[in-house]
């Protein structure tokens, strides 16, 4: 008979987490479709989840692209990624010794234009 090593780090269900912690999990639930590990070892703390997914910010994107049969060969293809060209930011805090350092970062974006030919061999 085979059984499985105990676990380093009991993973938690939601049925054993606070419910604060079982809200961000039905979220999750509703969201991805799953509460991946990592998150829900995140949830022993009261607070960690809920830090962690606040610093997952989500950047949403939109791209779009037409095409052109120009013959049954050739056909010519125009896309623009990034359509909304939003701003790209990053943070964290770091607290030690009575001082909290806090830094950011803004990385700027842009819509990136293409044009393909694309031709049948």
């Amino acid at each position: 008979m085979r059984t499985s090593a105990p676990s380093l780090f009991p993973v938690p269900t939601r049925d054993t987490v606070s419910p604060a912690n079982q809200a961000l999990f039905d979220a999750l639930l509703k969201g991805v479709g799953m509460v991946p590990n990592l998150y829900a070892t995140f949830a022993h703390s009261e607070t960690a989840l809920g830090a962690y997914l606040a610093l997952q910010g989500r950047k949403t994107l939109l791209d779009a692209f037409v095409l052109w049969t120009i013959h049954p060969t050739l056909r010519l293809r125009l896309s623009a990624s990034n359509l909304l060209a939003r701003d790209y930011e990053t943070g964290g805090s770091v607290a030690g010794a009575g001082e909290l350092e806090t830094a950011r970062t803004t990385l700027r974006t842009s819509v990136l234009w293409q044009v393909r030919m694309e031709m049948k061999l």
